[in-house]
């Protein structure tokens, strides 16, 4: 098993003097294992309170 990636409540949870301004679904296309795998990497862009 793959370990799991950090979700937008564990973001906010380890970031909460932080806000997140935008998530972007992060581009693996290229990426051979990734397509195969399916990832759902995620961005997430912060600004302070």
């Amino acid at each position: 098993m793959l370990p799991r990636g950090a979700t937008r409540a564990d973001v906010e949870e380890a970031f909460p003097r932080w806000r997140i301004t935008d998530v972007e679904v992060a581009d693996t296309e290229p990426d051979s294992l990734a397509r195969l795998l399916k990832f759902d990497e995620l961005f997430y862009r912060l600004r302070r309170r």
